[in-house]
């Protein structure tokens, strides 16, 4: 038999000062980058460093490394446990990082705004997924709820054709805002509020398991940036490519971390 905690770490109707700083935190962001103004598609966005073909496939190398996501996807969809506070959020997580794959892939075979807006909507509902993951293991269990996943898939994937029709009211290059307060609330929250809030119990994630995926995640960034310098340095591989690769380790991290044996002995008790 499955026992239950009968309370979260803290409990929506008894705030706490880690709620409050929570919320804190989660405003201060998003009204930071509210008074950033419009952020915009860079120009060029769509000129990336390796044209190479490869048995006809254009761009290769860029299409080619999307395959770890689905990989990584497979992986943490088949080892999620039964039973978990978070497991709705993980299962659409891992669904998620899989579709990557796909919509990454084909972005990267034409690169063009379309193929942009296909290719973000999955990583918008991951992010969105994970959030609520994060949230609903260390902070209420609720937001792994499916009616709470609902409305944040929802209100994620709408950021995508935000951001692709906003050229029509903010000029060239559009507004990236939204969709990026999906990658920079758990950037920057995540590493605070894992001190602030205790983990549940063995069947939710450690402290590194969520902390190694963000580190990899900020370096894949990184070598985003620096996509021609990579590949000018190596002559054999663009920053680009090595950015979906340490994306897709990240996730990878995040499937191999499921505690699927402390989830066992706990069943049996």
């Amino acid at each position: 038999m499955i026992t239950q905690r009968s309370s979260t770490p803290a409990a929506s109707s008894d705030p706490t000062w880690r709620q409050r700083l929570t919320l804190l935190l989660a405003a201060a962001i998003a009204v930071g980058l509210a008074l950033a103004g419009p952020i915009a598609l860079p120009d060029g966005y769509h000129d990336f460093a390796d044209r190479r073909r490869l048995l006809g496939i254009p761009h290769a190398a860029d299409v080619l490394s999307n395959l770890p996501f689905l990989l990584a996807g497979l992986i943490g969809l088949a080892r999620l446990p039964r039973h978990g506070r978070a497991r709705n959020a993980w299962r659409v997580f891992f669904a998620c990082i899989a579709l990557t794959s796909i919509g990454s892939a084909y972005y990267h075979w034409a690169p063009d705004d379309l193929g942009l807006a296909f290719d973000r909507v999955p990583i918008a509902a991951a992010c969105a997924a994970l959030i609520c993951a994060f949230v609903g293991e260390r902070i209420d269990a609720r937001a792994g709820r499916v009616a709470v996943l609902a409305v944040a898939l929802v209100a994620a994937t709408l950021t995508v054709p935000y951001a692709y029709w906003s050229p029509h009211w903010f000029g060239p290059g559009g507004d990236l805002r939204p969709y990026l307060l999906l990658q920079i609330w758990p950037l920057l929250m995540i590493p605070l509020l894992i001190f602030v809030y205790p983990r549940a119990d063995e069947r939710t994630l450690g402290n590194a398991t969520w902390l190694a995926p963000l580190l990899l995640y900020l370096l894949a960034k990184g070598f985003e940036v620096a996509d021609q310098p990579v590949l000018a340095a190596t002559g054999v591989i663009s920053g680009h490519t090595v950015k979906h690769l340490l994306a897709a380790a990240a996730a990878l991290v995040f499937a191999l971390g499921m505690p699927r044996a402390s989830l066992r002995r706990s069943s049996k008790a």
